[in-house]
């Protein structure tokens, strides 16, 4: 966790300071701060100001297994707990903490009314901790970000590969379910030197309109000829804070795709495009947008393409990228929620339409977008066509960018 990247985003926004609270692990900012997950039993709070160190107040009885890189004061009795945070906030207007009003964002929205209430009886004003929480975890280090284009380099690998599997598997009248291509591809990513952390969407026909649906052990659906097929998963590099890419595509087998499915991917890929349009004229202005703002500029378009498909579009159209996948930044959503933090350099989403038509089939087509210096980058592979999975001898691949 970046504490001055915190600060610098604290100071932008003439906030005191930013006051992380937990209790029994409700709060899993504090433990990102301390660098790992430790055993606290009382209720501690780490006091970031705008300008200087940070303090971390703990209790005495949590002393004993405390591992602090910050200096440490201690209470011990529920007075001396209002004491010591008297003196924290002494001079102070605005903290931010772990609240979001509204509940808008829930990355953010970590600490009960009452704690709160307690914070405000010093006579500060709470205001949310998502813009300096963002500018502490969400912005890629060298690190992560190498390892991301790494994980985006074998990830266009693997599709490709995933899908020519597909057709090898039936031309040479073999049989392959959802489930067998989704560990296929877990072993190939393992055996090139990476891992999928979970079981990869594989979906078949009607299961690609659930859009988080997961093939299950056995009895899951048989891929053959006239299959509809969506894959979707992460790959990374097997290190705890690598970043990993996240890519959903979108296959047929068979030598042409059907009329119904090939107007709704191209509705949807162009809803996709409109989206990172939209980002690289913002960068071209010198503009800021929001996460709520993609959102509903992407959802309007598949409107304005064709309302049904708008009907069926169940999900905000980004997530924010990080280690565990899904990030803590800013997600294009004006959807599920009402994300207002600005989509700011260094950090990564995805771009991600999908259109779900139950008992028939859905489509959904994703890209992972890096903001740089130079405006928004794509780093994974841009899928233009379906893939007509016919002899396993040609596949197309689209432009990277």
């Amino acid at each position: 966790m970046d504490l001055g990247a915190a600060q610098a985003s604290l100071q932008g926004s003439r906030i005191d300071g930013w006051l992380v609270y937990d209790f029994w692990k409700m709060n899993a900012v504090l433990q990102e701060a301390l660098g790992g997950e430790q055993m606290l039993t009382r209720r501690t709070f780490l006091w970031v100001p705008a300008r200087g160190a940070a303090v971390l107040l703990a209790s005495t009885v949590d002393l004993g297994r405390l591992k602090s890189p910050y200096e440490v004061r201690t209470y011990t009795s529920g007075e001396e707990l209002r004491t010591q945070l008297a003196l924290l906030l002494r001079g102070c207007s605005r903290v931010a903490m772990e609240y979001s009003p509204g509940g808008d964002v829930p990355v953010v929205s970590r600490v009960d009314k009452g704690t709160i209430e307690l914070i405000e009886s010093f006579g500060v004003e709470v205001v949310s901790s998502a813009d300096a929480y963002q500018a502490a975890v969400a912005t890629f280090s060298a690190e992560q970000l190498a390892s991301h284009r790494l994980a985006c380099a074998e990830t266009t690998t693997l599709v490709l590969e995933a899908f020519a599997h597909v057709g090898a598997t039936l031309r040479a009248g073999g049989t392959i379910d959802e489930r067998g291509l989704a560990e296929w591809m877990m072993q190939r990513a393992q055996k090139a030197g990476f891992v999928i952390p979970y079981v990869p969407i594989v979906a078949e026909g009607p299961n690609s309109a659930i859009p988080h649906y997961g093939p299950a052990p056995t009895g899951s659906r048989p891929i053959r000829a006239g299959s509809w097929l969506l894959l979707d998963y992460d790959l990374k590099i097997p290190e705890p804070m690598a970043v990993p890419a996240d890519i959903t595509w979108v296959g047929y087998v068979g030598a042409e795709v059907p009329d119904e499915q090939q107007r709704v991917f191209v509705a949807v890929r162009d809803a996709r495009d409109h989206g990172l349009q939209l980002l690289r004229q913002a960068a071209a202005k010198g503009t800021t947008l929001q996460g709520y703002e993609v959102d509903r500029s992407v959802r309007a378009f598949l409107n304005a393409r064709d309302p049904t498909m708008g009907g069926h579009f169940l999900h905000r159209t980004g997530h924010s990228l990080g280690p565990r996948g899904h990030g803590s930044g800013a997600n294009l959503d004006d959807y599920e929620t009402h994300d207002v933090r600005p989509l700011v350099q260094g950090t990564a989403f995805s771009i991600e339409p999908g259109v779900y038509l139950p008992g028939r089939f859905g489509v959904r087509s994703e890209i992972n977008v890096y903001l740089g210096p130079q405006g928004p980058e794509v780093t994974t592979p841009i899928q233009r066509e379906v893939v007509c999975i016919d002899d396993g001898a040609s596949i197309p691949t689209g432009p990277r960018s």
